[in-house]
Parts: structure tokens; sequence; C-alpha cells
């Protein structure tokens, strides 16, 4: 039985009475204040830094717990979830524990409470990408991709927002003041969860890896890299920019300018694969960042051999800002916009691929897997960038494309 396709044993039914629109935008929002959650430790990372003199290798290990844990933990929860219909119960718990780790970060005193904080968080965000994947296959069959490219604007929004909101907020009222205003976006996360949406009628068969094939494995690989390159260039983006310019709200906005095209290219990667199919997108998402990243790390390659001199360039928002910075925004731009065609083509995939029931594990395994895999990229990037600068580390990432792209071969056609 396919996901979809069973009803709502209160009577409610896909399209009732406009249920699937406030669905989908209860989701969408959801999908903002849960990626807003996860994406800060990136833009946080200058201010911890300056705040507990951390080292770049040290820093790097924060982003790492957070995400180990929590892919770590998708599977699992997604399949509990499906089995005892629990979906919303749980995600709205995973907000809860959101807040309680921004609060923890706020308090933190040292390294360790740091640390531990990740945990916290990384233990709140193993809930909701799932359970949002099962809403979606459910509610909105036959337009999937659509919908989860609907759906993935939030990501976008919580990329562009992240950055400003804490470099904006940390540079004029301090670090702790920040994740302290951040945890009150877990608690309305919670909010919209448990008030907004309806459980799906699906209930997962017994088995937690009885449903895992060699196609669902392949699509973790192609997501975890995929995710991982990302993951290593957006962790250290602001750090690069405040590196080079040296105005902690200046390195915000210009990343958050890499995010801006997300917004559409979530709603076109989830039709497009509806058209064209799912492995399409994914080979031209992996194909189009590696050529963005390498000619995101040519431009000062290139201005040397063209004897171009990275003079200062007046700007009307920013001031002065050198000329290399500038035209290596744009690249960061078309860079978000390639990768940004893939995550909601990976998690339809993934609910298509699942059997018996088990799209919120099907989602765990490719979402949550994938991100165990991508969680190491941060800490050995922070290494990297400790011992050979950003331009060397970055240009590293663009080899990694072609190997996704082997992969994504091996996937069925869909």
């Amino acid at each position: 039985m396919q996901v979809g396709s069973t009803s709502s044993p209160s009577g409610y039914e896909p399209g009732y009475h406009g249920g699937r629109r406030r669905i989908l935008f209860s989701l969408t929002a959801c999908h903002t204040l849960n990626d807003i959650l996860n994406i800060v430790i990136a833009p946080l990372i200058p201010l911890l830094r300056l705040t507990f003199g951390l080292t770049f290798s040290q820093a790097g290990v924060l982003p790492f717990l957070s995400l180990a844990l929590s892919s770590v933990l998708q599977p699992t929860l997604g399949y509990l979830a499906d089995r005892r219909r629990a979906r919303i119960h749980l995600m709205g718990i995973g907000f809860i524990f959101m807040a309680a780790g921004m609060l923890l970060m706020g308090v933190a005193d040292g390294y360790i409470v740091l640390l531990l904080a990740m945990l916290v968080i990384g233990t709140g965000a193993s809930t909701y990408h799932p359970q949002s994947a099962t809403f979606i296959a459910y509610y909105f069959k036959g337009e999937r991709g659509k919908a989860q490219g609907i759906h993935g604007i939030g990501n976008g929004i919580a990329f562009i927002l992240a950055p400003l909101i804490v470099t904006r907020l940390g540079q004029d009222l301090g670090f702790r003041p920040v994740v302290f205003l951040l945890a009150a976006l877990g608690i309305v996360g919670a909010l919209i969860i448990w008030t907004q949406l309806k459980e799906p009628a699906v209930v997962g068969s017994r088995g937690l890896w009885a449903g895992v094939n060699r196609s669902l494995i392949f699509l973790m690989l192609v997501n975890g890299l995929s995710i991982g390159v990302h993951t290593g260039v957006i962790t250290w983006l602001p750090s690069f920019y405040f590196d080079r310019v040296g105005n902690l709200f200046v390195a915000g906005t210009l990343t958050a300018a890499m995010s801006i095209s997300t917004l559409i290219a979530q709603p076109v990667g989830g039709k497009v694969s509806d058209l064209i199919g799912r492995r399409n997108v994914l080979f031209i998402s992996v194909l189009g960042s590696s050529a963005s990243l390498a000619l995101f790390v040519a431009v000062p390659v290139l201005m040397n051999a063209l004897g171009i001199a990275s003079v200062s360039v007046g700007t009307a928002i920013f001031g002065d800002l050198p000329l290399v910075v500038l035209l290596m925004v744009p690249f960061t731009i078309l860079f978000g916009f390639w990768g940004s065609l893939m995550p909601p083509v990976t998690m339809v995939y993934a609910s298509e691929l699942a059997s018996g029931e088990r799209s919120g594990m099907a989602v765990g395994i490719v979402w949550g897997t994938g991100t165990a895999l991508s969680s190491v990229f941060p800490l050995i990037t922070g290494v990297m960038i400790e011992n050979w600068g950003f331009d060397l580390t970055f240009l590293s990432l663009v080899f990694v494309g072609p190997l996704i792209a082997l992969i994504a071969a091996l996937l069925p056609r869909g």
C-alpha cells in the first residue's frame, strides 16, 4: 500500500476545506524554525571563538556533535514514529529539546557545557525531517515533489535569516542574549506542531531494517556526501568572510546571500523532479554545485593571473569591500542554487523507495544516516583550514562531486 492511500480515522481527508494548504504552510513554517536552530551554529562560530577562545578545530567539533547525534537517532525515531503514529508528539518534543539546548548554550561557562548543548540540540533536531516527509507523502500523493519543494522554501528562509539574525544581534547584544532569543523559536515551533497538524492515518510495518534496500543505501551516500560538501562550505563561509572583511554583520550578510537562490531552487527542484525524474535532478545538482565551487575558488587565482589587484570597492550597503570578495559572492549564490535542488528530491525519492509504510524510517536512513556521513565534514575541514587555509580546503571539496555523480548513476530511474 502506498503512503497516502489510507483514510484518516477521524474523517480528515487530504484537501478537506483547505486542510492540505494549512498543513503545508505549517510544515514550511516549522521547517524554517527547525533549520534556523540547526544552521545558527555556523554563523555563531566567530562569536564562539571570541567568547570562549576556541581554535578552528575545537569549533568544528560543535556542529559535528549536533549533526552526528541527530543522524544516528533519525532512522530509529522515524521508525518508532511510524509504528506508534506518534509523529506529532515527537516533532513537538524535538523543538522543546532544541530550545533547551539553546538555553544551555546561553549559560555555558566553558567548552564542555557547549559540547553538552550540542548533544541536546542534536537530539531535538533528529525528530523533524523523517516525520515531515511522511506528512507530505501522505497528504500530497501525485505532487510530492512540488509539495516538498514548497516545504523546502523554509530551508531557504532559514539559511538567509540565521546568519543575519546571529551576526546583527550578536554584534549589538553579544553572544548570550542571541541564543536566549533563539530558544524562543523552539517554543513557537512546538506550538505550531501541536495545534496545526493532523496525524497521518498510516502505521509503519514491523522491522526497523526490513525496509532497507540497495537503492536506499546509494541514495543515502549521494545525499550524505552532497550535504557534507555544502556543510563544509556553509560552516566556514561566515568565518572566511569575517577573515576577509573584519566585520561580523557583513560576513553574515554575505553568507546569507548564498541562500537567496534557495527560495527558488527548492520548489524548482521538486517540481522538475516530478517531470524529468528524481535521479536526473540529482545529477544536475551535483555537477552544478561542483562547477560553482570550483569557480568560487578560482576567482583569486584568475585575478592574480590577469594582474588584477584586489582593491577596495565602495558599496552602498557595506562600505569598502575587497574586489576579490565581491567577485566571489555570485559563485556562492550559484553554489547554493544547484545544491538546493537536491533536498526535496532526496526526501521524496526516499519515501518512494520505502516499503511497508516505512517512509519515516526511509527518510531517517537517507537524511539521518546521510547526515552522519556529512557530520565529519565540519570537523575535517576545520582541521584543514587550520593547517592549509580556506582556499585549499574549499578546493578539496570540489573533487567530491565526481564521486557523488558515480554513485548517483547506480540509482534506479525515478
